[in-house]
């Protein structure tokens, strides 16, 4: 099959914008739903005509991705789902900066930026780089091995004998020591 060339001037302004296409549609989708009833309760893009405060907003989408984080998927009260009012606060926090109608308050900062590099860069970035994603490839021979090892196994032995002898295997290894809740 013969690539089809673009040659539409176009395309080459258009590649150096923001690609919107890039967010999820479901996401937008479950977002325009809660907007739609902050619309219905507040009026729509109040945060455009009015000022409004960082800490209610961040304050509020924390709340919703502390509940979602706990488990539960929906809001009560709105029948939305959580993350999708955490999506709306932080969309309104950016758009009221935008407009000029956010007042930042949030509190004096902290180093928490410094203490989460801290935490996290512990090693030699050179080794970050050499570092990959996912499993080597001697780590995929190995375990597609193994995995055919037991097929041979559950073959020639019977497969109630390879299971039986695998779930013994894993009752015999030794457990490790809970520690009580204090």
């Amino acid at each position: 099959m013969t690539a089809v060339v673009d040659t539409n001037p176009k395309t080459k302004f258009g590649a150096l914008k923001p690609n919107l296409a890039l967010i999820p549609s479901t996401a937008l989708v479950e977002e325009a739903v809660v907007f739609g009833l902050g619309a219905k309760k507040y009026g729509p893009y109040n945060w455009r005509e009015k000022t409004v405060s960082t800490m209610t907003y961040l304050a509020a989408g924390l709340r919703h991705l502390h509940l979602f984080l706990d488990g539960e998927n929906i809001d009560p009260e709105s029948g939305a789902l959580h993350l999708s009012h955490a999506r709306a606060c932080m969309a309104i926090v950016i758009d009221a900066k935008a407009v000029g109608n956010l007042i930042d308050d949030r509190p004096p900062a902290a180093p928490t930026g410094d203490l989460v590099r801290q935490y996290t860069l512990q090693f030699d970035p050179p080794a970050v780089q050499e570092m990959t994603v996912g499993p080597s490839e001697e780590d995929v021979k190995r375990a597609l091995s193994n995995s055919l090892r037991g097929l041979d196994k559950a073959l020639a032995g019977g497969f109630a004998k390879a299971v039986k002898a695998a779930s013994s295997k894993r009752r015999s290894r030794p457990k490790k020591k809970q520690r009580r809740a204090r």
